[in-house]
């Protein structure tokens, strides 16, 4: 877990304790216990990489220090949780901003005593402080509603159709329970025997673990709105003319890419492999590809024990596809394990113990290589969507295998909206 660092020469704890009992006396009815400048913004609104309820602590001290009530914040996202700092004395109230664009019924499923219902926020800032960034409206990767409550229309469908979602991913399970929520009859087949696609493997790296509260989210709400989901069930033409649809949407993701680099398929194994743990890795690593998922795998295998990992990319910088505070983090990390980070180096060959890559002109061989992992991204799986293209129905393509492969969020977007348009 990363560690949580501030502005060095800033306020101390000690100093802010004497501030607070002033602005009580000053008169305020509340404090409200943040942290962090421009300098350490990541601690304002903090990511996945903080643990949750992370500076509970801060106002906990601050609390013993003045009489008026006190409010705690930074990735409080769930209501069992809130309720714990309430009920062991470190704050009087919490503030839980993005859990409530998460699900802003949050505190009525928590009264109800719906707790499983609640969408949790992960920590994620791709939809929130990501959109922000870049001077777009604020939304939600685990609510698409966020941000468009006044454009999209999930009232009920005056005819309701059949519609069959091919693949159990997040953008398929959103596309599917969407399309539920409106009054269709809804089948989703998943060729393998779980939910969550890709995802899973998106969960496995360090601190990511509040993701997997999405696929759980999810599952039980295609419980609870009736969606036959058929696991092990492999998805054709034939399968599909079968259940007589009237609408198929096709989230089948994509499959690593795998450029023809000699030795590259041989001797290689795909990172989803290794953070699934279908795929052991040994001492001395060696991850092709630089992106947000090899960064992050060479950082689940040195946090695993391996003590020798190279990351080898060919552009000028790793991780250029991340958000700048997990990001930050990640960085860190690897630079803590002692990963050692090639960039702007380009991968010839792979041998069954040694990578040969090609920097400045100068060909390099590393040897005595116990794994290859590769990480270079992905392709859409487009091939059933070929053998639709004269179908009866109407066929909508979502997620990875919408053109090209593209991040959670924006897959889920597309689910959602899928999900509404047939």
């Amino acid at each position: 877990m990363s560690s949580v660092e501030f502005v060095p020469g800033g306020l101390q704890l000690e100093e802010t304790k004497v501030i607070a009992r002033l602005v009580e006396e000053a008169g305020a009815d509340l404090i409200h216990v943040s942290q962090g400048v421009f300098a350490s913004g990541r601690n304002i609104i903090p990511p996945f990489a903080i643990p949750v309820a992370g500076f509970a602590d801060h106002a906990a001290a601050i609390k013993q220090a003045v009489k008026v009530p006190v409010m705690a914040v930074g990735r409080i996202n769930d209501p069992l949780l809130a309720d714990t700092i309430i009920a062991t004395g470190k704050a009087d109230l919490c503030a839980m901003g993005r859990a409530s664009l998460a699900d802003p019924d949050m505190p009525n499923k928590a009264r109800e005593g719906r707790l499983c219902d609640v969408n949790r926020c992960i920590g994620c800032l791709q939809g929130c402080d990501g959109e922000l960034e870049q001077g777009l409206p604020i939304r939600c990767l685990v609510n698409p509603l966020t941000g468009k409550e006044d454009e999209y229309d999930l009232s009920p469908v005056s005819e309701p159709r059949r519609v069959v979602v091919v693949g159990g991913g997040v953008s398929g399970c959103e596309a599917a329970l969407v399309a539920a929520r409106r009054g269709h009859t809804v089948t989703l087949l998943e060729s393998s025997q779980e939910l969550g696609g890709q995802w899973l493997a998106a969960a496995a790296p360090l601190a990511k673990g509040d993701f997997t509260s999405f696929v759980a989210w999810q599952q039980r709400q295609l419980e609870q709105l009736g969606v036959e989901v058929l696991l092990g069930v492999e998805a054709t033409r034939e399968t599909i003319d079968g259940l007589a649809p009237d609408a198929v949407i096709l989230a089948v993701g994509s499959r690593p890419a795998m450029p023809p680099i000699p030795g590259l398929r041989e001797y290689g194994v795909v990172a989803q492999d290794i953070l699934r743990g279908r795929a052991e890795f040994g001492n001395r690593v060696v991850v092709i590809g630089g992106g947000l998922v090899g960064a992050e795998t060479a950082d689940f295998v040195a946090e695993g024990g391996s003590s020798d990992v190279t990351i080898v990319e060919m552009l000028d910088q790793i991780v250029r596809d991340g958000e700048p505070a997990p990001t930050s983090f990640l960085l860190e990390r690897l630079a803590a394990h002692g990963v050692n980070v090639l960039t702007s180096a380009a991968v010839k060959s792979v041998e069954a113990d040694a990578v040969v890559y090609e920097k400045s002109g100068d060909q390099v061989r590393l040897g005595d290589v116990d794994t290859v992992i590769v990480a270079i991204g992905a392709r859409a799986n487009t091939n059933l969507a070929g053998t639709l293209a004269d179908a009866p129905y109407q066929v909508v393509s979502v997620g990875d295998c919408n053109e090209r492969a593209k991040n959670g969020y924006r897959g889920i977007q597309e689910g959602f909206e899928a999900g509404l348009r047939v």
